[in-house]
């Protein structure tokens, strides 16, 4: 099913950037966190987001998009804040693993409200595919808000 006006494939190339975002934040915060518990959290949730890429780039490619990722201002905007914020005047073998918790914790609530969006989008185009794929990403991340929470009630100081 063809994108009418560009919107949908809009939001799904902005997605796919936010999603590889979240890829470099994960791998930049992995020396900063001293919690193996979220260090094992987040070597899960790295795992996923190739799935979830390769979920986008087939509905890109579905829609006949040229699947060019864009950049998400918003999660440009939330790895600033994690990386030049209130992290950044603690030393790194001390750095308070809540922090990149909850900053994680507001990527995974970006994508769930994004995916939430595009989901209803493709239904209403009776897209199937788009459908399941958009689904099954939708779970992921739900899920891994969820261990979040408990690795936020866990490092909270």
């Amino acid at each position: 099913m063809a994108d009418q006006d560009g919107t949908f494939s809009t939001e799904l190339r902005r997605l796919l950037g936010a999603e590889r975002a979240f890829a470099a934040f994960i791998e930049k915060m992995r020396d900063r966190i001293i919690d193996r518990d979220f260090i094992a959290t987040l070597a899960v949730e790295h795992d996923c987001i190739g799935r979830r890429i390769a979920n986008l780039s087939e509905i890109l490619v579905l829609i006949g998009s040229n699947g060019a990722a864009l950049e998400s201002v918003e999660a440009n905007e939330l790895i600033r804040r994690s990386l030049s914020g209130d992290a950044s005047h603690v030393e790194i073998a001390q750095a308070p693993d809540w922090i990149y918790a909850v900053t994680a914790r507001k990527f995974e609530q970006f994508k769930i409200a994004a995916y939430t969006r595009l989901l209803a989008e493709a239904r209403q185009q009776g897209n199937a595919k788009a459908v399941r794929l958009l689904e099954d990403n939708l779970k992921q991340d739900k899920s891994i808000a969820n261990t979040l929470d408990t690795v936020i009630e866990e490092t909270l100081p």
